[in-house]
């Protein structure tokens, strides 16, 4: 990734497009509870606000110089523990419900609580790192006074009046003497769970007196310049780094930018107890020497990258689709006149917006048109992960010519196309049922059915982590002998994990009925028969082939099956039905062993076979001719089946198995129309 990102910062640089360099150790603060804490001219605390807006949070930057050590803001823990006692434990549950209903609390009682309570701050080194050490170390480095460091100076000096038992003691007055405790509550006390800390910004009290404020931006950024000089002034190097460049700090650690879902990321992690260490005979930094510059250029470039206003352009969350924590970059090595959705195009799976993939990739294949032919323009596309929920790990890394990638996205459009008339009943805009055309799916959609397994019928889902980003892609971008591998392990999987579920569809659909699932699952319905008909694509299978194949006659003639067995039992058996149709009671076994099913399915026909024979009614809303038109069908299918008996297989491939899946799915043609609700579907989604 080291190498994309060098690539990137030159693409950047020789574009003008400005990124920020911020130095390693000057980090943003955290998104969890923050609070700013006012401090007067005498070092005293004069009253404390809230910062509820995430952005504000993330906003505001700390210089961090070493894990957990930093000024103006810093991490802290509850201000007293409960825990020793459960009635101190029972009293301060009680005491929140009450703040939380705006009922007035008993101050003398709440001071009993305090004082019953052991202090959490008592013997924490790091406290008098927060408040003296590292203050003093920044005023050190504040060698003038600017408009920009002036309230951030005055803070230095300002804290160093105090002492960790005094900021303590002064905090604990300041949030008794609230007029709303509520959403202090937890600063407070530690009484239940796991200790959660808080980030506490320190600021002037007096803001208006300066020009900036100690954390307002400019201030923040006069500071990172002011570390970033840092050592600069010193004489250059002779000796280059691996990309050429001074090799001056390259012993420094690389350090880690922040980003939205995978948190601190570190470009290079260089830990000597790793044996990989050792492969070639560098440890840590010698094995690949990175100066300052050339880390700043990378870490800026993918700051740009990462940067929450560059969401769905150069990266998206994939985190969905193998249940951890991941994050998928894509951009082209030559940047158009227009930005597109690059990164959504790859990883479309959260669709707040609804934008369809044809949409999305009409706009990113505009945009890369845009590149002159003469350039040799590359597509870059790296997944990161945290599988762990600790370590960033590169997932994926891959990059193709501009050309080859246009034409994989048509192809991809193509192969999702490659289907029989088929639509599947979901639950409108309206919260009505409807008929619809299956969606294509999003590369990472498709890892999303891969892992998604059905059990119970296909009702209920449960994700796995079998398969990853990385597949999707090869499924994209690939071709020859290793695309043929991928398809083959893509399709034993998607049936292995949805074959219940497409046949709980079929008879869902048979009966003129939403198939009932969780509703964070209801995109899938609408995507699986595109992925199958994709994969069959990718084997060089189209439609107009498959659906000659005895395979996907068999599914035509189950799901007519069916259907004429709905009607069966609407007027003989007054609407009683069983759990599964004919036809799909037989798919499990046709989908195994067909000629078996076949054999079990001429025997099991004959009493509807003789009832829709002799069935009629003058009413039209009795459909004796859909009967008979079903009855022909059922006839016709039989036909063709004759005539390629000799073909039938004994046993099913996996081609054959979507071929069939598919024929089952595919819709009968008297039954493209619009249909009623039927009694009780409007409340099938779970």
């Amino acid at each position: 990734m080291l190498n994309e990102l060098y690539a990137l910062s030159a693409i950047l640089n020789d574009t003008g497009v400005k990124t920020e360099i911020w130095h390693k150790n000057f980090v943003p603060n955290p998104k969890t509870a923050t609070f700013r804490i006012l401090v007067d001219d005498e070092g005293n605390i004069a009253g404390i606000e809230t910062i509820t807006d995430e952005k504000a949070k993330t906003a505001i930057r700390k210089w961090e110089t070493s894990n957990g050590n930093s000024f103006p803001s810093f991490n802290v823990t509850p201000l007293y523990d409960l825990t020793q006692n459960e009635t101190l434990i029972e009293q301060a549950k009680e005491l929140k419900k009450q703040l939380d209903k705006d009922k007035p609390i008993n101050t003398e009682h709440l001071k009993t609580l305090i004082e019953q309570a052991a202090n959490l701050w008592e013997g924490q080194q790091k406290l008098a790192k927060c408040l003296n050490q590292i203050p003093q170390d920044m005023g050190k480095l504040i060698t003038e006074s600017t408009a920009e460091n002036q309230a951030l100076l005055s803070l230095t000096q300002r804290i160093l009046k105090t002492t960790p038992q005094q900021f303590h003691q002064q905090l604990t007055d300041c949030l008794l003497s609230q007029e709303n405790l509520f959403p202090f509550f937890e600063l407070l006390f530690f009484y239940t769970g796991a200790k959660k800390n808080t980030c506490l910004v320190l600021e002037v009290s007096d803001r208006s007196k300066f020009e900036y404020p100690a954390n307002h931006t400019k201030a923040q950024s006069w500071f990172n310049q002011c570390l970033l000089s840092v050592g600069k002034n010193a004489a250059a190097s002779s000796d280059k780094d691996a990309y050429g460049a001074v090799n001056n700090g390259w012993q420094e650690k690389f350090g880690a930018i922040r980003m939205n879902i995978l948190g601190d990321v570190t470009l290079r992690a260089m830990n000597d107890e790793s044996r990989c260490q050792y492969r070639y005979g560098q440890i840590n930094a010698t094995g690949n020497p990175v100066g300052v510059q050339t880390r700043e250029a990378m870490s800026s470039a993918l700051g740009w990258l990462s940067h929450p206003d560059r969401k769905k352009k150069t990266w998206t969350d994939i985190s969905r689709s193998k249940g951890e924590k991941a994050l998928l970059f894509a951009y082209p090595s030559v940047m158009p006149e227009e930005d597109a959705e690059y990164a959504l195009l790859f990883g479309g799976a959260v669709d707040e917006d609804g934008v369809k993939f044809e949409a999305c990739a009409e706009r990113v294949l505009k945009s890369l048109s845009q590149i002159p032919k003469t350039i040799e323009a590359q597509m870059q596309i790296f997944v990161l992960s945290k599988p762990d929920g600790f370590r960033t790990k590169v997932q994926f890394s891959h990059n193709c010519s501009i050309d080859h990638f246009i034409q994989a996205a048509q192809d991809w459009q193509t192969g999702c196309r490659n289907l029989p008339p088929l639509t599947i009943r979901t639950f409108g805009e309206d919260k009505k049922p409807t008929w619809s055309e299956p969606l294509t799916p999003y590369p990472e959609e498709i890892v999303w059915c891969l892992n998604t397994v059905w059990t119970h019928f296909g009702t209920q889902a449960s994700l796995i982590k079998q398969f990853n980003m990385g597949d999707a892609l090869d499924l994209l971008l690939d071709s020859g002998l290793k695309l043929t591998h991928t398809v083959k392990a893509l399709l034993a999987a998607i049936l292995k994990n949805n074959q219940s579920f497409l046949l709980a569809l079929g008879n869902a659909h048979h009966i003129g009925r939403v198939h009932s699932i969780p509703k964070s699952y209801n995109k899938q319905a609408l995507l699986l028969p595109s992925v199958l008909a994709l994969l069959l694509d990718k084997s060089n299978l189209t439609n107009e082939a498959y659906m000659k194949l005895p395979a996907y006659l068999i599914g035509r003639l189950l799901s007519v099956a069916d259907q004429l067995h709905d009607k069966y039992c609407k007027y003989v058996r007054k609407d009683s039905r069983p759990p599964q149709l004919l036809g799909n009671a037989l798919m499990a076994i046709a989908l195994e062993h067909p000629k078996q099913a076949l054999a079990m399915f001429s025997q099991r026909m004959l009493p509807y076979q003789a009832w829709a024979r002799t069935y009629s009614d003058p009413d039209p809303k009795k459909e004796a001719g859909l009967v008979h038109f079903f009855l022909n069908e059922w006839g016709t299918i039989c036909s063709q089946l004759k005539e390629l008996e000799t073909e039938i297989p004994i046993r099913c491939s996996d081609i054959d198995k979507t071929s069939m899946l598919l024929g089952y799915l595919a819709s009968t043609a008297k039954k493209d129309q619009p249909e009623p609700s039927t009694p009780g579907e409007l409340n099938e989604s779970k």
